[in-house]
Order: C-alpha cells, then sequence, then structure tokens
C-alpha cells in the first residue's frame, strides 16, 4: 500500500495537472495575468505535475511481503565456486605425501657376509654394494624432501598449520627412517670386516 505521504504527493501531482486546464487556470488567475504568462504558467504547472507523478510511481516497489507470507524454510545460500568447496575441506596431506613417496626409489640393502668365514672377493662385492646403498639411500632421502617440500607449498594456502606442521614431521620421520636403515647396515658391515680382519691380521 502507497504510504500517506506518497498518496499526498500524488495527488498534489494530479490537482497540478488540472491547473492546467484552460478553465482552470482562467479562474485562478482571474484575468489577471497576460495571455503569455498564463501560458508559461500551464507549462511549468503540468510539468511540475507530470514529474511529481512519475517520480512517484517510478518510486514505488508494490506491497512489501508480510512476514507470515515470507518463506519459513531455510535460506539457501548461492552455491559456492567448486575450487572455495575444495579449498574449506579438510585436506590429508600425509595419504597425499604417501602417494607421491612412491614415485621414490627405496634403497634395498645389501647382503651383509659373514665376515668369519667370507672371501676376499665376498667382502670386497659387499664393499661395493654398501657404496651402491649408500648413494641410493641419499638419492631416496632428496626424493623424500623434495616431495614433502613440493606438497607443503602446494597445499600452503589450504591446509591448517596444524595439518602442515604433520606432514613435515611425517617428512623428517621418513628421512630419518631410511638413513637409519642405512647406518644399521653398515654397523653390521663394518662388524664383520673386523670380524674378517681378525682372520686375517696383516
Amino acid at each position: 500500500m502507497l504510504s500517506g505521504l506518497r498518496v499526498a504527493l500524488l495527488i498534489l501531482g494530479a490537482l497540478l495537472l488540472i491547473a492546467t486546464l484552460p478553465p482552470v487556470i482562467a479562474r485562478i488567475v482571474g484575468g489577471r495575468m497576460p495571455a503569455l504568462a498564463a501560458r508559461v504558467l500551464r507549462v511549468v504547472l503540468g510539468v511540475a505535475g507530470a514529474t511529481l507523478i512519475v517520480w512517484i510511481l517510478a518510486t514505488y516497489n508494490g506491497p512489501a511481503a508480510h512476514p507470515a507470507e515470507r518463506g519459513t524454510g531455510p535460506t539457501v545460500a548461492p552455491s559456492a565456486p567448486a575450487a572455495a568447496q575444495a579449498s574449506s575441506a579438510p585436506v590429508d596431506l600425509i595419504t597425499t605425501a604417501s602417494e607421491a613417496l612412491e614415485d621414490c626409489a627405496v634403497a634395498a640393502a645389501p647382503t651383509v657376509p659373514d665376515g668369519s668365514k667370507a672371501s676376499m672377493s665376498q667382502m670386497t662385492a659387499a664393499q661395493s654394494a654398501f657404496k651402491a646403498y649408500d648413494a641410493a639411500t641419499l638419492k631416496y632421502v632428496n626424493c623424500v624432501d623434495s616431495t614433502v617440500a613440493r606438497i607443503s607449498e602446494k597445499f600452503a594456502g589450504v591446509a591448517s598449520p596444524a595439518e602442515l606442521e604433520r606432514l613435515k614431521t611425517f617428512g623428517v620421520s621418513a628421512h630419518n627412517s631410511a638413513i637409519d636403515r642405512e647406518q644399521a647396515t653398515a654397523d653390521q658391515f663394518n662388524a664383520q670386516v673386523r670380524a674378517y680382519k681378525a682372520r686375517h691380521p696383516g
């Protein structure tokens, strides 16, 4: 429904238009105004009345919905873009890193001969195998470090700080586990070298 002020202004606009009619304007000025001035007054009143009516009707948006007439169901927000939805979902970086680390070749520990029984050629072959194992381990830990760093950088703006810290801990653990395995193999090999040298002093 139109407000009282709008109705009053609408009536005023209509009265201004009515005042432009020749019989009405003649009664208003009562012949005391020159014809040209009367014409100008008619134009001014007509423009003012028409403008007022057009403005009232143009700014009227219709009746507002009564609260009881509005939907009572939950408001459905516009669906967010897929990228935004994906970024708000929790990210499991450990699973992501574990799958990525499958591309890193794990170094296989060589067989350590029994130094108390092995021949010189067996010990020499074992030493060469251990050097290859050391190089493969270095390559593996470098792959682990670069893979974890790449994933951490990729998800820096998506994953939570706690999840990024878990990824870092996971990477350090994978790195250190490979080094620990190599060290254990090195300790075994050195023990067998000492056993071999004990059989062959000098």
